[in-house]
């Protein structure tokens, strides 16, 4: 069944026009005509069973006959912070991560990140990011998005974060994933295809961040976070079947 996101209200019983975006995908390239049934998601935990209607050249709407509840499979909330890196390794990163559930992403400036600390930058950045959160929420079935949160510099989120169950991602760590004590969040600090600078993991050592060892190769820095969150996936939804 083909999902499509809807930014807004979903209400069983009503009608809504679809998005251009969503006409053109439904209509143009699947080929779907008035009648064909698809499934609309706001992000708010609920899937709606939809129909096509009202199709034309330039435009579509739906009716939405029932909903679908969603079930949390996670008894944990995993969080990546991640060093903002490469464009299309990053697309890669935010894609497969929203895949394999993650709950929040962060990214973070570091001293080696390549991209430019500029606002307007950013926030293009951020909202192709979440387009991507979008896509890939509609292709694996997720009902809640994924949320991106502010850019932040990796000193600043580190105070916020003080308390929480923090891991680092490195390729020296002397800690498995499976050994650290987690209760409801985790935050999986990854860092840029430079990796972090001594002042950096100064930081890390001072806030008694542990560094946890994914395997006996060097992962990088896209591949890293997906690696342990297949890890965490393992761990944490057996909790719940």
């Amino acid at each position: 069944m083909h999902r499509i996101y809807y930014q807004g209200t979903l209400k069983i019983g009503s009608e809504i026009p679809l998005s251009s975006h969503s006409h053109q995908h439904l209509c143009k390239v699947l080929r779907l005509k008035s009648g064909a049934s698809f499934i609309l998601f706001n992000g708010s935990g609920i899937d709606y069973n939809a129909t096509l209607i009202g199709v034309s050249r330039n435009k579509s709407h739906a009716i939405i006959h029932s909903a679908i509840p969603y079930k949390e499979t996670s008894s944990v909330q995993f969080n990546i912070a991640c060093a903002i890196i490469k464009p299309q390794a990053m697309d890669f990163l935010i894609q497969k991560a929203t895949e394999l559930g993650v709950h929040f992403i962060t990214p973070l400036l570091t001293e080696y990140c390549t991209v430019k600390q500029n606002k307007t930058v950013l926030e293009k950045k951020y909202q192709h990011w979440q387009a991507i959160c979008i896509g890939a929420s509609e292709q694996c079935g997720r009902s809640i998005l994924p949320k991106i949160l502010p850019v932040q510099k990796l000193d600043d989120w580190l105070k916020e974060k003080q308390g929480e169950t923090n891991v680092l991602l490195y390729q020296d760590g002397q800690q498995r994933l499976q050994k650290i004590t987690v209760n409801q969040h985790i935050n999986l600090i990854s860092g840029p295809e430079g990796g972090f600078s001594n002042t950096e993991l100064a930081l890390f050592q001072q806030y008694k961040i542990p560094r946890v060892k994914l395997g006996q190769y060097i992962l990088r820095a896209e591949t890293a976070p997906l690696v342990a969150l297949a890890i965490c996936q393992d761990l944490f939804l057996k909790q719940t079947l």
